[in-house]
């Protein structure tokens, strides 16, 4: 089978100091929006934001709910709920993953705002055609434990050997996954799952999958402001990691079992439940 493409897969940088503790303010010297303003969201708006879920059904379900605890104990004046993707694959439980998020959509509306992820482009590439190269990249990334939680163990014995598996996956998953938006912008702060170009203008890269779903050190190692600060995932670290320019609360939620939640108000955030560390 074909390796996966040096984009996603081989890309590897010294870790970053993170600035952990609550709240942490994104503002002053340590990350700016257009101008000398402090980065800020739309007053009386709070946002939610989760990292790369992976497969963790027991962990999703607990942030969600913990989210639904804290808009009744303390209620904003309006709220959004943003998961920044790759909520399949590498953990056990891709398919629950999906029908969690499915039913928390019956209950927030356009509240809940679900990017895409690398893993979710994968996922429809590779159902589309089973024997195509982006399928055998899947299956050794993660694919096969989201098989795993919709067909078994033995799902190697159940399915076809050619052409599109779609119509074996339920109408509505498949229906999410393509449902999934690529950025969600909220004053200051761009949403993504990635990151950005920092070198091209937004316009000519908002539509671009290759770039907001793969991108990796031409955007983590940008060194200056950029005209947003971007609050992304799909590069794991051990703990929250908080730069001028961006922040990244991609933790590596299947394996150290902590799926970061950053709530964000005015010109900071805090963390929701765990600490950001792994």
């Amino acid at each position: 089978m074909n390796p996966m493409p040096e984009r996603a897969w081989r890309d590897s940088r010294p870790k970053i100091a993170a600035i952990a503790g609550r709240p942490v303010h994104l503002a002053g010297a340590e990350a700016k929006s257009p101008g000398s303003r402090p980065a800020r969201l739309p007053s009386g708006l709070r946002v939610y934001a989760i990292g790369d879920v992976h497969g963790r059904a027991d962990l999703v379900g607990a942030r969600i709910a913990e989210i639904e605890s804290d808009l009744t104990r303390d209620p904003p004046g309006d709220y959004r709920i943003i998961l920044l993707g790759d909520y399949v694959d590498r953990g056990p439980a891709s398919r629950k993953v999906i029908d969690i998020l499915i039913g928390a959509q019956g209950r927030h509306g356009e509240r809940l705002v679900l990017l895409k992820g690398n893993h979710e482009e994968l996922f429809l590439e590779a159902i589309a055609d089973v024997n195509s190269a982006p399928a055998g990249d899947w299956v050794l990334n993660g694919g096969m434990e989201t098989l795993e939680s919709y067909f078994g163990k033995n799902w190697s014995a159940n399915l076809p050997a050619r052409g599109s598996i779609e119509n074996l996956f339920p109408p509505e998953h498949v229906r999410f996954l393509k449902d999934l938006r690529l950025s969600h912008r909220l004053g200051d702060f761009l949403f993504v799952h990635a990151g950005i170009d920092p070198q091209l203008p937004w316009n000519e890269q908002e539509r671009d999958p290759e770039i907001l779903l793969w991108i990796r050190s031409k955007f983590l190692d940008w060194p200056d402001p950029l005209p947003v600060v971007v609050v992304h995932g799909h590069t794991p670290q051990g703990r929250i990691e908080h730069k001028i320019n961006r922040l990244n609360i991609d933790t590596r939620a299947y394996r150290s079992g902590n799926l970061s939640c950053v709530r964000m108000e005015n010109d900071g955030y805090q963390l929701l439940g765990m600490d950001g560390h792994g």
